[in-house]
């Protein structure tokens, strides 16, 4: 993977086993689509304000 190294993802397994890793882990999906749904809004938005200066 590369991303992590291994003291860091046993760190983070160790995270994940608390009880706000959990509720992180359980909620991430939804944050992840909140994120992309409030960053394809913006974009549109912008793709407007553009429009008008081409």
């Amino acid at each position: 993977m590369g991303e992590f190294t291994q003291p860091e993802i046993q760190e983070l397994v160790k995270f994940y086993n608390t009880d706000l890793g959990k509720k992180l882990a359980s909620k991430q999906l939804n944050l992840a689509q909140r994120g992309m749904a409030m960053g394809q809004s913006w974009g549109i938005e912008v793709q407007g304000i553009a429009a008008k200066y081409n």
